[in-house]
């Protein structure tokens, strides 16, 4: 049996069981496929070129859910309105019309104010190794991944960040949680927690020296 295994590996063949019909038993079968060590590397070689995942959210589910349902809603409220609306003026109720328009200017805002609320929120980010690039996903209004590419340079962490940001890429607001990165490394290293803290020494010597070259003129003027 460990003869069978050994030039199993040795020529990447492949084992299985064959039951005969005629002995009444199960015998080992080797099938030789010249193609499997080729296959087996051109595997390894796609998953490497793949992108890594880093970061997952934990309200994927529930802020799609919410959104569909949502947009679900607005566009059937705005599909009855055309039958509503023609029913109403037909009776000549002036209420009846007022109220499907207002139904209708509901649903399409509570649509637009969630879209508002979660647009920033980021559900899944990638790592590109080979490329050294970030990959981060968030829904449009229409449930459509909208996907960000950006590397470290192009985050900015704002000293006093809202209450749905984290911090900026490319100039746009993003929200994701640190406690759910596969990877901490990741995470400094996108909010740029890996690099020297720049306390603004330089600015505060300009301005020491500005104050004594406005105290020196204060002091000959007096003179």
């Amino acid at each position: 049996m460990s003869l069978i295994l050994r030039v199993n590996l040795r020529h990447k063949c492949q084992i299985f069981l064959q039951e005969n019909k005629y002995l009444g038993c199960n015998y080992l079968h080797m099938n030789h496929d010249r193609n499997f060590k080729r296959a087996v590397h051109n595997d390894q070689k796609i998953t490497e070129e793949q992108p890594t995942e880093i970061y997952r959210g934990n309200l994927n589910s529930r802020v799609r859910n919410v959104k569909l349902f949502s947009l679900g809603s607005s566009v059937c409220a705005l599909a009855v309105q055309p039958y509503i609306i023609s029913k109403a003026m037909a009776l000549d109720s002036v209420p009846g019309i007022a109220g499907s328009i207002f139904l209708g200017f509901t649903s399409v805002f509570t649509t637009i104010l969630f879209h508002l609320v979660t647009k920033n929120y980021v559900t899944v980010i990638y790592y590109d190794s080979k490329r050294d690039k970030y990959l981060a996903t968030t829904y449009t209004i229409f449930l459509r991944e909208n996907k960000i590419e950006f590397t470290p340079d192009d985050v900015v962490v704002p000293d006093i960040t809202g209450i749905f940001t984290t911090c900026l890429i490319k100039g746009r607001p993003v929200l994701f949680n640190d406690q759910f990165f596969n990877d901490s490394h990741h995470y400094y290293r996108i909010m740029g927690f890996d690099k020297p803290i720049d306390y603004k020494l330089s600015n505060t010597s300009v301005n020491n020296s500005t104050m004594e070259e406005n105290l020196s003129e204060k002091i000959e003027n007096k003179r």
